[in-house]
């Protein structure tokens, strides 16, 4: 990890040495300096007085509007704690940071990376002495970072990385969740844009989550530059609490010259946890400058926590290292001096050789050699200079009276929390400040579709009934219903397709949840409807596993669980307000829109086979008996038989509206009453499909006839049972049913037939069909034959038949 370089210590007065935005050196305070500046240019700055010049602007971006949602804390001076900074500098410091503030959320929306970086210096410098503000700016910095997106993930992305880049050496748990949302900005986008943008995301989510970086590379860079990239930043987070992992994750670097890079930086990780180790590390590096510039490093670290001592002795190794390379240096030119005959000649080389020797004469001509006593003589300036502001409040004030005067509101706010975070830098963060994770900005603030982030599909043009409406690229193993959408997902992936079958959004598995990955490998399955996607995430490596719901329009994490016991096939049932999920031993009701537990219900065996909703009565079938449940509450109504298990258990049973509740039991269609559990009407149709569907005080049930050879499908009427129409659909041998009722939409019953001969083809053998029955008679409107429909079951939305073919297709509904 690192940061700007005047958090890694003082700097003098002024501006010099300030990155561009959102560019960000190596950690190691003077080194970062002195590495990209002469000898004589190290880090001494310009003058206390110094306006606005002197550092590398970021180009203007579009300007935004008011900011909202702003947290209360920090409104109040001092909130927080000083952060041992002296009163004048607190005062002056706040000043400014709430005349910034209010010139940056008062830009016209669309002002992006101008803004986000303000805002976020302003929390740089609030953040050593006033954790309260700090947060309210950070929140600030996010939300603006969605607003001035206007929609784009990539842009939205970008934004939020660049935030969580400023803020993540001192503010890691912060970070972390700043970029979960920048990679969920990107799940819709697609191509090389999101690549890029992911890309950073992933490296810097390695710098302070390093499993879940790793994780992210593996899944979109895996074998390529950018892996390596996203390793070596993990391989330098491990370094100073987990040296094994950190190993590991270097063994996996396949470049030489990556590697030994990684190795060189880790010394700089290590070094403000642990000089001994620091130390150990730099003397791997190999001699010459790379060692010097790695113990200056350890010296810049040891300097910014206020361990002079130990950054002396940094130093000293340092100095020694220096002499070492520069008697290497010389004596190449000295033993040539000496074998040469031509006296001008030797005189040169012997200048040559004793050039290295002295300290402070010109460059030598050897840059290794001036690279290495630059970085080392700007080390022990910053060592001699020690902690403390870089701006005294004089200074400030005529550099903010300077800022006063810039044109643009923009480079007015953005120089103005500038000037305040010189004036705090060289301190650290509050605890506070630092341990906060934040307040994400509400799900309304959501991404939205535009042309250039959805995935490529291939449309085709609708010619009624069956015709194929569009057609995508995925290939999925599921498909399901949201709303005028559709959900797929394929192993580990998950995604969604819109109406007209451009892409929404993808993700794999558990994408978002800032939490460690599970054990590979995962595979997912879910359930939806018009507002909610849910998604249980199955991991190879142990019965546990996550149900992760996401936003049906950009696929944002809206809330996670961990599943200690997560069942294959176990059901997940989306009803109202409510999620409700069987897993071993247990029936839990989560509130859909926070996950929060409704009411929890003991189940026995291997819980549900079924689950049966009619209006607040939940009925669960688990092969030998009928339990119904109140659900909204979940105190048990009644049980089928009755007598067992029934009652609320002590509870009052609340009143539940009259009516029936249509249930399968064993082979017969019961209708039971919802309040109190007898029987309205039975009905037997034979070896029925496993699903019943009720829609509009009708129940539609498919059976197989043995006596006629036929799959059946039956209009009963909800009160008595009776039967309003009887269509058969489909001719075989039995004994199974091979129909299934995929839903109503507009006026027409679907239902696909998953083999056998149809009506009229006697003795013939027909692909599998889904024809669509009218709701008044049974009379057959339309019918569509495929191969595919054999497999994988498809999912209805308002006006379209989405399936595998293998790739996902829209087929048009009458």
């Amino acid at each position: 990890m690192s940061r700007p370089e005047a958090l890694n210590g003082p700097e003098a007065d002024g501006t010099a040495g300030r990155s561009a935005a959102g560019d960000r050196p190596e950690p190691g305070g003077a080194v970062g300096v002195a590495e990209r500046n002469t000898a004589a240019g190290r880090a001494v700055g310009v003058a206390e007085a110094g306006g606005a010049t002197g550092r590398a602007e970021a180009p203007d971006q579009p300007e935004a509007g008011k900011t909202a949602g702003r947290a209360a804390a920090g409104d109040r001076p001092g909130a927080g704690g000083g952060g041992g900074l002296p009163e004048a500098v607190r005062e002056v410091a706040r000043e400014l940071l709430l005349e910034a503030e209010e010139t940056l959320v008062s830009l016209p929306p669309g002002a992006g990376d101008v803004r986000t970086e303000g805002l976020a210096l302003a929390a740089e410098a609030a953040a050593r002495f006033d954790a309260g503000l700090a947060s309210r700016l950070l929140d600030d910095a996010e939300l603006w970072a969605w607003t001035d997106g206007d929609g784009d993930g990539a842009r939205v992305a970008a934004l939020l990385t660049g935030l969580a880049r400023r803020i993540s050496r001192d503010a890691p748990r912060r970070t972390e969740r700043v970029l979960t949302d920048a990679q969920q900005a990107l799940f819709t986008v697609s191509g090389p844009a999101r690549a890029a943008r992911l890309r950073k995301v992933a490296e810097e989510l390695a710098a302070v989550a390093p499993e879940r970086g790793v994780r992210l590379a593996e899944r979109h860079f895996a074998g390529s530059s950018a892996e390596e990239a996203v390793l070596a930043r993990a391989a330098l987070a491990s370094a100073p609490t987990d040296p094994a992992r950190a190993e590991r994750y270097l063994a996996r670097i396949t470049s030489a010259a990556v590697r030994a890079a990684t190795e060189s930086k880790s010394v700089t990780a290590v070094a403000r946890h642990d000089l001994a180790a620091a130390l150990r590390l730099a003397g791997r590096v190999p001699a010459g400058g790379a060692r010097v510039r790695a113990l200056c490093r350890v010296a810049g670290e040891r300097s910014a926590v206020g361990d002079r001592a130990g950054a002396a002795e940094a130093l000293d190794a340092a100095e020694r290292t220096l002499a070492e390379l520069v008697a290497v240096r010389a004596d190449g030119p000295r033993e040539q001096a000496w074998r040469h005959t031509d006296g001008g000649g030797a005189a040169r080389l012997r200048e040559r050789a004793d050039a290295p020797r002295r300290p402070d004469g010109p460059d030598t001509g050897d840059e290794e050699v001036d690279t290495a006593r630059a970085a080392l003589e700007a080390a022990r300036e910053l060592n001699d200079r020690g902690r403390g502001s870089v701006l005294r409040p004089a200074g400030a004030r005529e550099r903010a009276a300077a800022a006063r005067g810039l044109a643009g509101a923009a480079e007015r706010g953005r120089e103005l929390a500038w000037i305040a975070r010189d004036c705090t830098a060289g301190s650290p963060w509050l605890a506070g400040a630092a341990s906060d994770p934040g307040t994400p900005p509400p799900h309304g603030v959501a991404v939205t579709l535009s042309p250039e982030s959805r995935l490529p599909g291939r449309p085709a043009p609708s010619a009624g009934p069956g015709a194929e409406r569009w057609r995508s690229q995925v290939r999925p193993e599921s498909v399901h219903a949201a709303g005028e959408a559709v959900v797929w997902t394929a192993g580990a992936e998950v995604g969604v397709v819109g109406a007209a079958g451009a892409a929404r959004w993808t993700a794999w598995s558990d994408e978002g949840v800032a939490a460690p990955p599970l054990p590979e490998p995962e595979r997912v399955w879910c359930a939806a409807d018009a507002d909610t996607v849910c998604v249980v995430v199955e991991s190879g490596g142990g019965p546990w596993g996550r149900l992760v719901v996401r936003e049906p329009s950009d696929g944002r994490v809206r809330w996670w669980r961990e599943l200690d016991r997560a069942r294959p096939g176990a059901p997940l049932t989306l009803t109202g307000a409510l999620v409700l999920w069987a897993s071993e031993g247990e029936l839990a009701a989560l509130d859909k829109a926070s996950g929060e537990p409704a009411w929890r219900h003991p189940l026995a065996g291997d819980g549900p086979r079924t689950v049966t909703v009619a209006g607040e009565c939940l009925v669960l079938g688990d092969g030998r008996q009928l339990r119904a449940l109140h659900l909204p509450s979940g105190v048990p109504l009644w049980s089928w038989p009755r007598g067992y298990g029934s009652g609320g258990g002590g509870r009052a049973v609340p009143d539940v509206a009259a009516g029936a509740v249509p249930v399968l039991d064993g082979g017969v269609v019961r209708a039971l009453d919802r309040r109190k559990g007898y029987e309205l009407w039975r009905f037997d149709p034979g070896a029925p499909a496993a699903r019943l569907l009720s829609a509009d005080g009708v129940v539609y049930v498919a059976a197989h006839r043995a006596e006629q050879g036929w799959d059946v499908v039956f209009a009963l009427d909800a009160e008595t049972g009776a039967v309003r129409w009887q269509r058969p659909v489909t001719r075989h041998d039995g004994p199974d049913c091979a129909l299934e009722l995929l839903g109503v939409r507009r006026g027409v019953l679907h239902v696909r037939s998953l083999r056998g001969g149809r009506r009229g083809l006697l003795g013939r053998t027909a692909p599998p069909f889904v024809t669509g029955l009218d709701l008044d008679g049974g009379k057959p409107r339309w019918q569509w034959d495929h191969a595919a429909l054999a497999g994988r079951r498809p999912a209805l939305t308002a006006d379209t038949l989405a399936l595998p073919l293998p790739e996902l297709t829209g087929v048009a509904l009458p």
